[in-house]
């Protein structure tokens, strides 16, 4: 699942927000935009996790210890 994060200054958070907002209040939602998205997500893993020689270390790791936990990548049967 795609992440990002932000490091700024606290001065800068009323931009940073004011930015976010613009950016959800105009966000598009329609099958060719999501499409395209989608194409993007599968590359950038692509580069980064499947063709790397440990790019599936970290998952195998998480799957692995966080069995019971909010953090477990793992489907519940429920």
């Amino acid at each position: 699942m795609p992440r990002s994060s932000e490091t700024l200054a606290i001065p800068d958070l009323p931009l940073a927000l004011w930015l976010e907002a613009d950016r959800m209040a105009t966000l598009r939602v329609d099958r060719d935009a999501f499409e395209k998205e989608r194409q993007v997500v599968k590359e950038e893993r692509r580069l980064r996790v499947d063709n790397q020689p440990y790019g599936r270390l970290n998952e195998i790791l998480f799957d692995r210890t966080f069995t019971t936990h909010p953090y477990s990548t793992r489907r519940s049967a429920a």
